[in-house]
C-alpha cells in the first residue's frame, strides 16, 4: 500500500543533515548487508538466505560497524570532525507503538569528542537545554538501590526477594538466583522502577552506566565500576544510545566473545567464532580505532515524540 508523503519528517531529516554538514562531517551511506550485525546480546538480527545458499550474512541492526571501518580505513584529515550516516537498520524484536523492525537511525561519530562534549554538541543539534544525570544518582534516587554494593548474581536475588517479589515471578514459577545475569537484573529494576519516573524529564542525558552495561563504551577512568556509557531520553522515551568508543583491538575481542557465549547460551543464536573472518576485525588488527564517542538515535522515533505525530505507528 502507498504510504502518503510526509512533508514535515522530510523537512525534519534536512535539518539534520544541515547540522552535521554545518559541523564539518562527513556524510556516510551504509549498505546493510554486513558480516557482522551487532555485538549486543539481546539484540536479534535478521539473517539473509540467499539462493545461492551463502550463508552468514545479515541485515545490520545498526550501520555502526561499517562507520567505524570508514574511520579505521580513511585518512583522519579527510573525515573532518566526523562521520554520522542515516541508514535503515533491522532488529527482530517485538513491533510496538514506538519500535518498527525497520527504522530509520541517525548514528554519528565525532572525532576527539568525549561524552561530556556530546551533550553539548545534541543540545546544539537539539537546539534544546537537556538536564544530565549519572545513572547510579538516578538509580538511588528513583529505586532507593546503590548498585556499587551489588556485586553478584546472589546479591541482586536477596535485595528482589526483600524489596522487589513481584520482579521475580515469571508465569507460576520463581526466578532463581542463576536464571538471571548481573545486567538482567539490572535492566528488570530500571525498566519497572526508574524509567517511569524519566518523563518529568524533557531531554535527560543518563550517563555512566554501569560496567557490566558498558556495551562497547569505555570504562570510565579511575572508577571500573562504571563506563562511558549515556542515553537519551526525550519526555520519557529513550531515543539514543552512545559512547565514548573502546578504541583498542583486545577490548572488542573480549565484549565480542562475550556476547557470543550469552547469545547462544540465551537464544540458541551462533554468530561467527572466527574473528579473522569478519571485515570489522580485520581492519581494528591494523589500526586502533581513533578517539571519537558515537550516538545512534533512532530518527523515526523522535520525530513522533518531539512533534506529537503518530505518521509511523499509524501507517506501518
Amino acid at each position: 500500500m502507498m504510504k502518503p508523503l510526509n512533508i514535515a519528517f522530510s523537512s525534519f531529516i534536512q535539518e539534520i543533515r544541515s547540522f552535521f554538514l554545518s559541523q564539518n562531517f562527513i556524510e556516510i551511506y551504509a549498505p546493510p548487508l554486513t558480516d557482522l550485525p551487532c555485538m549486543e546480546a539481546h539484540l536479534q538480527p535478521f539473517r539473509i538466505h540467499s539462493l545461492d545458499g551463502v550463508p552468514g550474512r545479515y541485515l545490520f541492526t545498526s550501520p555502526e560497524f561499517y562507520l567505524k571501518e570508514c574511520l579505521l580505513t580513511t585518512p583522519k584529515a579527510d573525515l573532518q570532525n566526523g562521520i554520522f550516516s542515516f541508514s535503515y537498520s533491522f532488529r527482530h524484536d517485538p513491533k510496538s507503538p514506538i519500535h518498527r523492525q525497520a527504522f530509520l537511525m541517525l548514528e554519528w561519530y565525532g572525532l576527539e569528542q568525549t561524552l561530556e562534549s556530546m551533550k553539548f554538541f545534541i543540545q546544539e543539534l537539539l537546539k534544546k537545554p537537556i538536564f544530565e544525570m549519572t545513572m547510579r544518582d538516578c538509580i538511588q534516587k528513583y529505586a532507593e538501590v546503590d548498585y556499587y554494593q551489588i556485586k553478584t548474581t546472589q546479591d541482586w536475588f536477596e535485595l528482589f526477594k526483600v524489596k522487589f517479589p513481584t520482579l521475580l515471578i515469571k508465569g507460576e514459577q520463581q526466578t532463581s538466583p542463576t536464571d538471571l545475569a548481573w545486567d538482567d537484573y539490572f535492566h528488570l529494576l530500571f525498566l519497572n522502577y526508574v524509567e517511569p519516573h524519566l518523563k518529568k524529564y524533557d531531554f535527560l542525558f543518563l550517563t555512566h552506566y554501569p560496567s557490566q552495561c558498558r556495551a562497547l563504551a569505555k570504562l570510565t577512568p579511575n572508577d571500573p565500576s562504571s563506563s562511558l556509557r549515556a542515553e537519551l531520553f526525550v519526555k520519557g522515551i529513550e531515543i539514543g544510545n552512545g559512547y565514548e568508543e573502546c578504541t583498542a583491538l583486545k577490548d572488542y575481542e573480549e565484549i565480542y566473545q562475550k556476547s557470543l557465549i550469552e547469545k547462544e547460551k540465551i537464544y540458541g543464536h551462533k554468530l561467527e567464532a572466527n574473528l579473522s573472518k569478519l571485515s570489522f576485525f580485520k581492519s581494528l588488527q591494523i589500526n586502533d580505532l581513533p578517539k571519537c564517542s558515537g550516538m545512534a538515535i533512532g530518527v523515526e522515533r523522535l520525530f513522533q515524540v518531539l512533534h506529537n505525530n503518530n505518521y509511523f505507528t499509524s501507517q506501518w
